[in-house]
């Protein structure tokens, strides 16, 4: 099986209030090795969010809006393993 790894959004080049040195300078650690193996593909791509910011806040607000279909569980990194496997 195969599958995707999506990170959209807006991504910094440093972070200087990060948790890890990488993350600090904008690294993210990924054994692509694994990557490979497993076929996955990789996307990413900055979100226009001045474009639509204000009206997705608006309609979540007034409860037009449900965003939980695209909104992924969060898992801390040691947990990717296993949530790989399900």
């Amino acid at each position: 099986a195969t599958g995707g790894f999506g990170v959209p959004g807006l991504y910094v080049l440093s972070d200087p209030g990060a948790v890890d040195e990488r993350s600090k300078k904008g690294v993210m650690a990924i054994n692509f090795g694994k990557f490979f193996e497993k076929g996955l593909s990789l996307g990413t791509g900055q979100c226009n969010v001045k474009k639509y910011n204000r009206y997705l806040r608006d309609m979540i607000i007034s409860g037009k809006a449900d965003l939980s279909f695209a909104v992924s569980p969060r898992i801390g990194i040691n947990e990717a393993p296993t949530a790989y496997e399900k």
